[in-house]
């Protein structure tokens, strides 16, 4: 199991002290410290000698052994989580809704600890018995305490650290409670839903105009939230955001995982929408750096700006899909736009109609079904972004993959090419247009913090 104490991770030391993992849990057994288990509760190691020679054995056996807790239960080491004591932490997998909701709501309690404990403790003074201690001051909807602790520690290292950037910059202070999916965030985003439709906008996505995984609320105004905002106008409202940030009594945070905590920075967007001027550099259908790669082997397609500082992937995320972009950053994505905005942007910048969903979808079937003509219009498109890609691998490759791939393809090749088409000065104006939206900069976005390596 992912971030436990498998024969093979108890070998190991300490990533930062390098002491042996071994001898850490020996000395847990000796000085009675609280060791986590998989369910994320705490306990601890029987002082014994029964206990300390099942210890001592493994640095010969090096196998799987079981020691017995001061309440008489015995645990397996598979069963003891590889926390904070045993230098845990670090790359770890990503994860879907629930992982999210969970890591969120984990970010939530570890902000409300840390802040009413001494300063300067260590991660491994977080226990759970710690952050229990302060839940109150953490709000996080249908996400249980329970279930935020079960996270792999490489989560709660993220936690820690993150916490750290935001008390050190001083944006997040003990008069806060913090909240994730409850009654208070949701509020605050059903008053960007009004405030649109009094403009008679379009209503942006919640992350589109504050993209915060958590709030940081003043406690004193959490209750008056409904009646605090401002909802006659887009621009009434995010300049009351803009006032509350600035005094930190309301703080939209935006979360990466961290991995390195000495890379991490606290970054204020949107305080003052000025939008990114972005340059694009080029792009290309096949992966680089890879002796076999093939013209279908990658889905989609890059778009890269600013000298290939900035990657923008293009593909469709769902069998047949609408085509998205999708900011590729070193250890998460950095925001999407989707099939309007690609469509908004190329009519905006380029002066071209891009091709509708259906009508790609049904280009697709053509070439799936061996129409020459439309096999020929996609070859010719190809041939303008990658010259090196051969006719008859093109043709062979296309009589053995399927639609969705063919389908992928065809949207990315179309936008890449119009792209290459364009003069430099289109071109950027598209690159930024996309880069600003995929990461929540736009003219009605608001206020928030982002938290990054």
């Amino acid at each position: 199991m992912a971030g436990t104490l498998t024969p093979a991770e108890l070998k190991k030391p300490n990533s930062s002290t390098k002491v042996p993992r071994i001898e850490i849990m020996h000395q847990a057994m000796q000085n009675r410290t609280a060791l986590i288990d998989t369910n994320g509760k705490e306990f601890f190691i029987a002082k014994s000698e029964e206990n300390a020679s099942a210890i001592n054995n493994f640095k010969t056996l090096q196998k799987a052994f079981e020691v017995k807790t001061t309440n008489g239960a015995k645990i397996a080491i598979g069963k003891i989580k590889k926390s904070a004591i045993f230098g845990g932490g670090g790359a770890g997998s990503g994860g879907g809704t629930a992982q999210t909701a969970a890591a969120e709501s984990l970010q939530c309690f570890y902000c409300a600890a840390m802040l009413r404990e001494p300063a300067g403790k260590p991660r491994e003074y977080f226990l759970p018995s710690i952050l229990k201690k302060h839940a109150l001051h953490a709000h996080t909807g249908g996400t249980t305490f329970a279930t935020a602790m079960k996270l792999d520690d490489d989560w709660h290292y993220s936690s820690y650290e993150s916490a750290k950037i935001m008390i050190s910059g001083g944006f997040i202070n003990k008069s806060h409670s913090f909240h994730r999916d409850d009654a208070v965030m949701k509020t605050i985003y059903a008053a960007k839903k009004k405030a649109f439709q009094n403009n008679d906008m379009t209503v942006l996505s919640d992350d589109k105009w504050n993209p915060g995984d958590i709030w940081a609320v003043d406690r004193t105004l959490a209750t008056q939230v409904r009646t605090l905002m401002k909802t006659e106008s887009v621009v009434a409202l995010n300049a009351q955001i803009v006032e509350l940030f600035k005094a930190r009594k309301i703080v939209g945070i935006s979360l990466k995982k961290l991995v390195n905590g000495d890379r991490a920075k606290g970054s204020v967007i949107n305080e003052v929408i000025q939008l990114d001027k972005h340059v694009y550099s080029g792009a290309h259908l096949m992966a680089k750096n890879i002796s076999t790669a093939t013209f279908f082997r990658a889905k989609g397609g890059v778009i890269r700006a600013d000298r290939d500082t900035i990657k923008v992937e293009i593909r469709t995320p769902a069998y047949l899909g609408a085509l998205n972009a999708e900011i590729t950053l070193a250890t998460a994505r950095g925001g999407r736009a989707g099939m309007q905005q690609i469509t908004d942007g190329i009519k905006k910048h380029l002066g071209k109609t891009f091709p509708e969903n259906n009508t790609l979808k049904a280009k697709a079937q053509s070439i799936k079904n061996g129409d020459e003509r439309a096999i020929k219009e996609f070859w010719d498109m190809i041939l303008t972004v990658e010259p090196t890609v051969t006719k008859e691998e093109f043709y062979k490759e296309i009589s053995e993959i399927d639609i969705d791939r063919i389908h992928s393809k065809l949207g990315s090749t179309t936008l890449i090419y119009l792209l290459t088409k364009a003069n430099q000065a289109a071109a950027d104006g598209f690159v930024s247009y996309i880069i600003n939206y995929a990461g929540s900069k736009l003219e009605e976005s608001s206020v928030y913090l982002k938290v990054y390596e």
